[in-house]
């Protein structure tokens, strides 16, 4: 990991099984060893991941919160706990002697559990719909090695189905701070009968020139990220679509403010950042 920053785009290759590093061989010629990757990596932390559509799409998330302990509960966790390792290998060992009956099942199921997302409008992303019925197909795998009754694989399907929903809502939502950004940008252009922030004379586009923007969301005590921040995730906005930055702009706002107030300066050009309007 990088000392001060961690791009998640870097975990992309890993998902196609993409070598973990190239080594060379100790031969004569010009040999490399380059291992895929065969494993799975877990990201555990409380904030939600904030990374590119390529990365969130490869992702399944589980929340977890803490439960209410109970007196059953807690001598469950306890006897868990001392379970000999004896015992706690046996899955492994039934799991890899079921190996053909999993892996048959596994190619059966996933099939039915893909034609059924796909059937849910809402869940657009192909690579949501696979994940999340590989899922789907290890549980009825799961069957045959645990005693799982039905209403228990019912249950984990529909949650696999709800979070595959989430997933989408997730590559569709803009960032937070984007989120921020323009319920400010919107009550902001409320404040006035002209145009108070947006620039644009067409319709069709926004045109902001941050460092006006945040100066008077700051004197309406409006709740903003730093600059340097926004700048880093504006691009990324999907509500708004960001199409490029510090354009020269005749602004809409100057234009304004000249026709109520003949003492102020003819409108000039600004320079903005250029969003569509929808």
């Amino acid at each position: 990991v990088h000392a001060k920053s961690f791009d998640w785009d870097e975990l992309k290759d890993f998902f196609g099984g993409g070598t973990l590093g190239t080594k060379g061989m100790k031969t004569s010629g010009n040999e490399t060893y380059e291992p895929p990757f065969r494993g799975t990596v877990a990201i555990s932390q409380n904030a939600d991941v904030s990374a590119s559509e390529a990365i969130l799409t490869r992702i399944i998330k589980s929340h977890f919160t803490r439960p209410e302990v109970t007196t059953e509960s807690r001598a469950a966790a306890d006897n868990l706990n001392l379970m000999p390792v004896e015992q706690l290998s046996h899955f492994l060992l039934m799991a890899v002697r079921a190996e053909p009956q999993v892996m048959a099942k596994f190619a059966e199921r996933v099939t039915v559990h893909e034609q059924r997302l796909r059937k849910i409008k809402e869940i657009r992303v192909e690579r949501i719909i696979k994940n999340h019925s590989q899922m789907m197909a290890l549980v009825d795998c799961l069957c045959l090695v645990c005693p799982l009754d039905e209403h228990q694989v019912v249950t984990t399907h529909q949650q696999l189905t709800t979070m595959a929903l989430e997933r989408q809502t997730a590559i569709s939502a803009d960032h937070p701070m984007v989120a921020e950004f323009w319920e400010v940008f919107d009550y902001l252009e409320s404040l006035g009968e002209g145009p108070q922030v947006n620039h644009s004379n067409d319709p069709q586009l926004i045109a902001i020139n941050l460092n006006e923007f945040a100066e008077l969301a700051s004197e309406h005590r409006q709740n903003l990220a730093d600059l340097k921040t926004l700048r880093s995730l504006l691009t990324a906005s999907r509500s708004r679509k960001w199409l490029e930055s510090n354009k020269a702009t005749y602004s809409a706002v100057r234009a304004s403010q000249a026709a109520n107030n003949s003492m102020t300066k003819k409108p000039t050009t600004v320079r903005c950042w250029i969003f569509k309007s929808a």
